[in-house]
């Protein structure tokens, strides 16, 4: 036990540091590893063939997710929330006990339908590059995976907000995102 505490540890620390000394290279890292592994799972036990047998693994669609987090999810994280976020809380309200709600109502608001559009049609355009077909999915399913975003990530995302330290909020949101990036690869994939 204290061995695996150990390593935890060590791991811990080691990614801290390269947070610290390359914070948009680890988090590309991170979230591509993050969404190819959400996809690895929804695929290898959320999804069957017609006849109920395990489906044949669709790597081409697993490195789409891994490209969709590492360029995508990654990058507007980091800057929403190592600087944007902040900025924007900072001009519309001065007091500090209302900013982390400040800040979840402009992420689940502004950030999260901007974000969620373009998981949607990336994730349909990098299957065959047809936009038109991309931005109709997008159009399909935005309503109710928005709905189901607001069932779930506004708690998250204020709890981050409110004891998350600035450099580790996109790793908490990653930790939850592993589970919803699960899903979203079924909606898509369904």
């Amino acid at each position: 036990m204290n061995a695996a505490f150990s390593m935890i540890t060590i791991g811990f620390r080691r990614y801290n540091l390269s947070l610290i000394n390359s914070p948009y290279r680890t988090k590309m890292v991170t979230a591509g590893v993050i969404f190819g592994a959400a996809d690895a799972v929804c695929q290898t036990f959320l999804e069957k063939s017609e006849n109920n047998a395990p489906k044949k693994f669709d790597w081409a669609r697993c490195m789409n997710m891994v490209l969709i987090g590492s360029c995508v999810s990654a990058p507007v994280n980091h800057i929403w929330y190592s600087k944007w976020a902040s900025t924007l809380v900072s001009k519309l309200t001065s007091r500090v006990r209302v900013q982390p709600f400040v800040s979840t109502a402009a992420d689940q608001l502004l950030v999260t339908p901007v974000t969620l559009s373009s998981f949607l049609f990336l994730s349909d355009y990098l299957k065959d590059f047809r936009s038109l077909k991309a931005a109709k999915n997008v159009q399909e399913k935005f309503s109710s995976t928005f709905v189901t975003n607001l069932k779930v990530w506004p708690p998250i995302i204020l709890a981050n907000f409110m004891f998350v330290p600035p450099q580790m909020r996109v790793l908490f949101v990653n930790v939850f995102g592993f589970f919803w990036s699960i899903y979203l690869s079924k909606v898509q994939n369904n």
